[in-house]
């Protein structure tokens, strides 16, 4: 077996450092040892201490560079055992946004292949509304060190789809490059809950009927401008009463009897009497029903005037 042949079989197992050292030799077979995974290639020549002081010098250079290639490879794979096990899209891409790994809520996120993800860049997954001018700053600081957090637009390179997600931004190194890792958040469900959520606010606040929700012992949790307004109430004044301070009629026992009967599925309807800031007495009629979420339960009451 000649050096070639057992450069070819090391290298199918190992990462050892591998020096050829030969007494004749050119060009082709200088490449070709490059090609299989040499280190480096040297030529006897005549100077016997000029030679093996080259030849210890690559040797410790060979040895340095495969233990620096060794932690690289060990920090990447760490990093992708962590990308892998996080809930939230991660991109690792080159400070010019060359995209060189991503996890898979990153692909189903931009419903692309690893493959085709691999193959853009950060500006291919920007959407024509984000501030793309500012990003060179951006990457600036992040690479000096300081982590960032953004709001920015999102592109599917497929369908051209936008939508808004949140980043952020912080510098890794592999041996002696730095990246940029970017987590990324998909805020386009949030928005439109958001958004769904002013609008019945305006509604509730808005509507003819006055609506309290209490918890279980009756103190206010939430009163609509409808009857707050109707009562003299301010906001700061009506969420520290009881809702008996209001109807006297609500005290803690009968609160205990409205939600048996919800949960009973019973309808509720009865006539009562609030009484407003200034004492004035206003017949309503009320209906009242019962819910609860994972952390509380809430009592809600709407309200009627009866003229």
């Amino acid at each position: 077996m000649d050096g070639m042949a057992f450069l070819i079989e090391v290298r199918k197992t190992s990462s050892v450092p591998f020096i050829m050292f030969t007494g004749r030799g050119n060009e082709m077979i200088a490449m070709e040892a490059t090609n299989n995974g040499a280190d480096y290639y040297i030529t006897k020549g005549a100077d016997p201490r000029a030679l093996f002081t080259e030849l210890a010098y690559k040797l410790r250079l060979s040895i340095s560079d495969r233990r620096s290639e060794t932690e690289e490879q060990r920090t990447k794979k760490t990093i992708r055992t962590l990308i892998d096990k996080t809930y939230d899209a991660v991109i690792i891409h080159t400070p010019e946004g060359r995209i060189t790994e991503v996890n898979d809520q990153m692909l189903e996120m931009f419903h692309l292949t690893r493959e085709e993800a691999l193959k853009c860049s950060i500006t291919d997954l920007t959407g024509p509304g984000a501030p793309i001018e500012k990003r060179s700053d951006i990457i600036s600081r992040v690479l000096a060190g300081e982590d960032q957090f953004l709001l920015w637009e999102g592109r599917r390179p497929h369908d051209g789809s936008i939508f808004h997600i949140e980043q952020f931004l912080t510098r890794i190194n592999f041996g002696q490059n730095m990246y940029i890792l970017c987590n990324i958040r998909d805020i386009s469900k949030r928005e439109r809950d958001y958004e769904r959520e002013g609008i019945s606010h305006f509604i509730i606040n808005h509507v003819s009927e006055g609506i309290i929700c209490t918890d279980s012992e009756g103190y206010i949790r939430f009163i609509n401008k409808t009857w707050e307004e109707r009562l003299g109430l301010k906001e700061s004044v009506s969420l520290n009463q009881k809702i008996s301070d209001i109807d006297p009629a609500l005290n803690a026992e009968v609160l205990k009897e409205l939600i048996s009967k919800c949960d009973n599925n019973e309808e509720i309807i009865r006539m009562s009497i609030h009484h407003n800031a200034s004492g004035e007495e206003i017949p309503v009629e009320m209906k009242v029903f019962y819910f609860s979420n994972q952390i509380t339960s809430y009592i809600c009451f709407y309200f009627r005037e009866k003229r």
